[in-house]
């Protein structure tokens, strides 16, 4: 695919004209991506097909730009779609930085669970041994309110291991 967010076309690309084949597969793989091109059922080559200009038609009506399946080294179509594919890469490193601080929340999350059950183990002893009725009343709240701490802070977890799985 392509290296970057960036198309940078060596040729005109149109159905009248000598194709550059790098330029065949990084546009066709660009307007795939943007759900403008339809993988054949033999795959993808490097060489044209009408379902590429078909493509580039439908991009063209769909941002307002001349509609005639040609696309052309720093024109308006190759600068549409390099404007498109920046918003993506700036979506996509959104995306990072929000995953990345959803894995940090899970990770300090977890921490809490291994602290709070800890505690929570430690207050159980307390209460096997403890004979004043008042304490062991007092010790069973306590671990009734880090019971339900624990499960608040699992289901935050679930809650975010969901958002992190891809969207379908």
């Amino acid at each position: 695919m392509l290296s970057g967010p960036r198309l940078n076309l060596n040729a005109t690309l149109a159905g009248d004209a000598p194709a550059d084949q790098s330029d065949t597969i990084n546009t066709k793989y660009v307007l795939q991506d943007f759900g403008y091109y339809v993988e054949p059922d033999y795959g993808m080559t490097v060489y044209p097909d009408q379902r590429l200009f078909d493509g580039i038609r439908k991009f063209q009506k769909d941002n307002g730009l001349r509609i005639d399946g040609r696309m052309n080294p720093g024109g308006p179509t190759e600068s549409a779609l390099n404007i498109e594919l920046r918003k993506t890469q700036n979506t996509r490193e959104k995306q990072y930085d929000d995953e990345a601080e959803i894995r940090a929340r899970i990770a300090e999350l977890q921490d809490d669970l291994v602290n709070l059950e800890r505690l929570a183990r430690e207050l159980a002893r307390q209460l096997q041994n403890e004979t004043d009725p008042k304490i062991r009343a007092h010790i069973r709240e306590q671990l009734e309110d880090i019971k339900d701490e624990i499960e608040a802070k699992e289901e935050e977890i679930r809650r975010l291991r969901q958002k992190l799985l891809p969207e379908a």
